[in-house]
């Protein structure tokens, strides 16, 4: 099973300015892809965030999207690889899942 974090205060207490993680991305809840950054500096107590990724350069994040139940952040590639997995494999099987999924989608288009 993968350790993921999904709570600010474990981001905080896990992380410092300098330290790469790793995050998983989403489009309408649907698990995305794992994405690789660098925190450079927190900022307003901790609630954001400024990264550097590849190939995205600088960017904003707020610690509670990441943390939040359709994202996740690691420590390490393979927990977060293998947490991808679970989540592909649990929108593609669960039919509860793929219905909220829809339904997020339908509200957009």
């Amino acid at each position: 099973m993968a350790k993921v974090i999904l709570s600010e205060a474990e981001f905080l207490a896990t992380f410092k300015a300098g330290d790469t993680f790793w995050y998983m991305t989403s489009c309408f809840s649907r698990p995305g892809c794992i994405v690789q950054a660098t925190i450079k500096e927190f900022l307003e107590d901790g609630c954001w965030i400024t990264t550097v990724e590849e190939p995205y350069g600088e960017k904003k994040h707020s610690v509670g999207d990441l943390t939040n139940q359709v994202h996740g952040a690691f420590t390490s590639k393979e927990d977060a690889d293998v947490y991808l997995a679970e989540r592909q494999h649990a929108y593609a099987t669960d039919p509860e899942l793929i219905a909220q999924a829809e339904e997020r989608e339908g509200r957009i288009f």
